[in-house]
């Protein structure tokens, strides 16, 4: 008796269990079913993608996506997608937009990171003139010229002598790419050797001459700094007349201040002149009467005579 009531126990705790895990799948699949009805396939990036790269067949997917929450311009069919070149960079898992993508037939490369009217120019530098290689792409730099000698006055100082200069040649300029070399022994990147920047198509001449004729080095800019600094260049010259104009300021504010007394005194010493000093009367003394008394001591005689 007691056996046939353990296995009835079993079956009603195995049919207890049966149900609650029926039940579980069954939810499951209603959640699913309502997620694919409230979402939408869209096509998103499997890898990061950088910009002027074109999208082979492994590098996106369709995957669905909340239909509330979908991206303005979204792609949502993938035939066509494989081979065009992206015109921004791509996150794992981002959805593609159109706008991301460039016209069909597009050049891949840098070419589509290039904006219109700007050219794109390397530069090779050195750990000091490239910042210790924390130069990277998307940074902000100022390029710094120094052109020696007549140099330094273009064409006209060809014919007459002119002092060494160094100035800013162009600022705030875009870094387009950086080859970086292969990571040192203790895990840090090396400094940089060629640093592609972004210039404008005018200031392409001058950037080429400037090298040509002097050294250029780079100056990184903080973040969201766009102040463009006024000046006409440092010579040895103008370093020499600043020192000098700095050490006579500093003499002058450190002179300690007259207070109102003497300010008034100085004003009226230097606004009144000096007049020459009056010859004063000699007054006449009458001598002073005294009285005197005759002495004798002994057998000498002597006066003495009283104040």
């Amino acid at each position: 008796m007691q056996g046939k009531a353990f296995w009835v126990g079993a079956l009603g705790l195995c049919l207890a269990l049966g149900g609650a895990f029926g039940m579980s799948r069954w939810h499951q699949y209603a959640l699913e079913a309502e997620r694919q009805r409230s979402s939408t396939p869209v096509l998103v990036a499997l890898r990061a993608l950088n910009q002027g790269e074109a999208l082979g067949p492994f590098d996106f997917r369709m995957s669905a996506w909340p239909s509330d929450a979908l991206p303005e311009g979204a792609v949502l069919d993938s035939a066509g997608v494989e081979g065009r070149v992206l015109n921004a960079s791509l996150q794992a898992g981002e959805p593609i937009l159109l706008g991301k993508l460039a016209p069909v037939g597009a050049a891949t490369g840098l070419v589509q990171r290039i904006s219109l009217g700007h050219r794109a120019i390397s530069l090779k530098v050195s750990e000091a003139s490239g910042v210790n290689g924390f130069v990277q792409p998307g940074h902000r730099v100022d390029v710094i010229a120094y052109l020696p000698g007549s140099a330094s006055a273009g064409l006209a100082g060809l014919s007459a002598h002119s002092p060494a200069k160094t100035r800013s040649l162009i600022q705030d300029v875009l870094v387009l790419a950086v080859d970086r070399e292969a990571q040192s022994d203790q895990g840090r990147p090396r400094a940089s050797s060629v640093v592609t920047l972004e210039i404008k198509a005018e200031d392409q001449e001058r950037f080429e001459h400037a090298r040509q004729i002097g050294a250029v080095s780079l100056s990184l800019r903080a973040d969201g700094d766009s102040h463009l600094l006024q000046s006409s260049g440092q010579s040895s010259a103008s370093l020499w007349s600043n020192d000098q104009l700095s050490k006579k300021s500093s003499r002058t504010d450190t002179t300690k201040p007259l207070g109102a007394f003497e300010k008034a005194t100085a004003a009226e010493r230097f606004s009144k002149p000096a007049s020459p000093p009056q010859a004063q009367p000699l007054e006449r003394r009458e001598p002073a009467t005294q009285s005197c008394v005759e002495v004798i001591e002994g057998l000498r005689l002597h006066k003495e005579c009283l104040p």
